[in-house]
């Protein structure tokens, strides 16, 4: 009996150290995982500069976040954030679903380019979508354990804002001269929520259409034409209509 109780008090011990060792070691954590399913969903490269979380709290922040362009484009990155702050709640992190309280993306910037093979926003979306039909079961199917691995955990997101972000349209076959204008914020509330949560590649679906939505928004808007009519007059077929083009099609 006495060993028993030797034996559970071990384990225990060994429980209270690994708990102790993951809370204190969640910011390599996190930042790997972004890193990983990050550049295998979208196809491209994603780097994190530093993660910083509180193990008391849940409060954090995430530093220089820059995701690549697809191969092709002059421009290095197709979005980079200086900071994304984060509440997690910390207890669900060794869980199958990992609930985020509040995500917010401060002060991003969004590259659009135009060439000869594309859109690289589109190609982005595009990449995105081809992952989540490779690892989304079908109703009666099983996934296999490499596309299990590669899902990873499943993620509620009470809250998520992007504020302060600026647009960067590039089109070297309309005008050499990158147009910077600011885009509209985004708010959106518990994603994955009703349904126990969202594979990482559902949550960035949702969010990349609200931000090309809001691309379009900037394309439309008076701020941006003033910006690029270089003509006094411009006519259809113009220079913003050919941005505009590139951008809504």
């Amino acid at each position: 009996m006495r060993n028993t109780f030797i034996i559970i008090g071990i384990v225990l011990a060994l429980l209270v150290v690994g708990a102790w060792f993951y809370l204190f070691n969640v910011d390599s954590h996190v930042k790997a995982s972004i890193e990983k399913y990050g550049t295998a969903i979208t196809g491209v490269a994603v780097n994190v500069g530093e993660v910083k979380i509180a193990p008391q709290s849940g409060e954090g922040k995430i530093t220089h976040l820059v995701v690549a362009n697809p191969p092709g484009f002059s421009i290095p990155a197709s979005f980079s954030a200086p900071e994304i702050q984060l509440k997690l709640d910390l207890h669900s992190i060794s869980g199958d679903v990992v609930k985020i309280h509040e995500l917010t993306i401060v002060a991003p910037d969004v590259y659009v380019e135009q060439n000869t093979a594309g859109n690289n926003i589109h190609m982005l979306k595009d990449a995105i979508h081809a992952f989540l039909v490779a690892h989304t079961a079908a109703p009666n199917a099983t996934l296999t354990a490499d596309q299990t691995a590669q899902i990873g955990k499943r993620f509620i997101i009470e809250s998520f804002t992007m504020q302060g972000a600026r647009l960067h349209a590039h089109a070297p076959l309309v005008q050499a001269e990158v147009v910077t204008v600011p885009l509209t914020d985004i708010q959106l509330n518990g994603i994955g929520l009703d349904s126990g949560g969202v594979q990482a590649a559902q949550a960035l679906d949702i969010i990349m259409e609200q931000i090309h939505t809001s691309i379009n928004q900037a394309v439309v808007a008076r701020n941006l034409q003033n910006m690029i009519e270089v003509d006094e007059t411009p006519n259809e077929g113009g220079i913003v209509d050919k941005i505009r083009n590139f951008l809504t099609r």
